[in-house]
């Protein structure tokens, strides 16, 4: 009998640690949580040079030219949101994502921008790696999602598209045509 009452409470201890580890899951940490301090990449989102200048602390950033990154804290990043708004309303910048790797896996560029409440922003604005997406698109396509882009957004497609123009990378008539239906601008000529 007694052997039976040890292996009966082993099993229970077995049972108990299974239901243990199934029930324990491990929670993502809240992302608010997260000390202000914390870098994150940030690119320019123009062509040329970029230079924000902190209202607050006086941190100068310079961006040499279109996709350039540089380091920021997420505390800088709300205060550029907060004081001047064009960096992000415009798109001048975009947020690239977490410096630190662990917080790169645990949280989305998402939930990144959900946090320093700027997603609104980046919803039809395309990533600098992407923008040569816009000349892939059919002409009904770019009449119908460039026109709602960022001004920002829209001024580096101008900018791009005319590149393009010039090194005979963009030479559909009907894609130009479109181009400058969307961007109510008039492009270069092939």
């Amino acid at each position: 009998m007694p052997k039976n009452n040890n292996l009966s409470k082993q099993n229970e201890n077995a049972v108990v640690s299974n239901i243990s580890e199934e029930k324990i899951e491990k929670k993502k940490p809240n992302i608010s949580n997260i000390p202000p301090s914390t870098y994150v990449w940030v690119a320019s989102n123009v062509y040329g040079g970029l230079i924000y200048i902190s209202q607050r602390t006086g941190t100068r950033i310079e961006w040499s030219d279109y996709n350039n990154r540089q380091l920021m804290t997420l505390d800088e990043v709300i205060t550029m949101r907060n004081t001047q708004r064009s960096f992000i309303e415009k798109n001048w910048v975009r947020i690239v994502g977490f410096v630190d790797a662990e917080y790169a896996d645990t949280y989305s560029l998402e939930e990144l921008l959900e946090y320093l409440q700027i997603k609104e922003y980046y919803k039809d604005s395309l990533c600098p790696e992407n923008i040569d997406d816009v000349f892939a698109l059919s002409p009904e396509e770019i009449k119908k999602r460039v026109p709602n882009m960022s001004e920002g957004v829209k001024n580096n497609i101008i900018v791009r598209a005319n590149d393009l123009i010039k090194n005979g990378k963009l030479d559909s008539h009907k894609k130009i045509l479109a181009l400058e239906e969307a961007l109510k601008c008039e492009l270069s000529k092939p």
